[in-house]
């Protein structure tokens, strides 16, 4: 399956001046766990829960006054929309991160994808081969 079925398109997205509860509550209103963070149409970074928990949190900043420009993670790892679902997630296993967006050939951000959505797709893919096996196996017919 194609990682763009699984991906909240379009995705959630925040400028780098906005506050990090601006940013935590647009997460909220889309029911992610990530936003890509967007300055004059261009990716610049992504700002995630993690991200708020360690470098806000623990910190001990102020989410109505700390920028997400200075909690992002820069250097964010893409996928393209085409790309299998399973390819989305070994990059994302291999980055130790949650969350991937998908670019298109053009630049633009027209995805994010979270290792949940992706594993659960994995899961039931996983559940309708053991039933596809069960009646396969199932079948005692001759020449069945």
């Amino acid at each position: 399956m194609r990682v763009v079925n699984l991906a909240q398109c379009p995705p959630p997205s925040v400028r780098p001046d906005a506050t990090v509860l601006e940013a935590v509550r647009i997460m909220e209103r889309a029911n992610v766990g990530a936003a890509a963070v967007m300055q004059d149409g261009d990716l610049v970074g992504v700002v995630s829960e993690r991200d708020v928990m360690l470098r806000v949190v623990a910190a001990r900043l102020d989410p109505e006054t700390t920028p997400v420009s200075a909690v992002m993670t820069k250097g964010v790892k893409t996928v393209r929309p085409d790309c299998e679902a399973d390819e989305a997630l070994a990059v994302m296993v291999s980055n130790h991160i949650r969350h991937v967006l998908l670019v298109n050939d053009r630049g633009s951000v027209v995805g994010l994808a979270s290792s949940r959505d992706l594993f659960q797709a994995q899961v039931e893919s996983l559940g309708d081969q053991v039933h596809t096996l069960e009646a396969y196996a199932g079948n005692d017919n001759r020449g069945g």
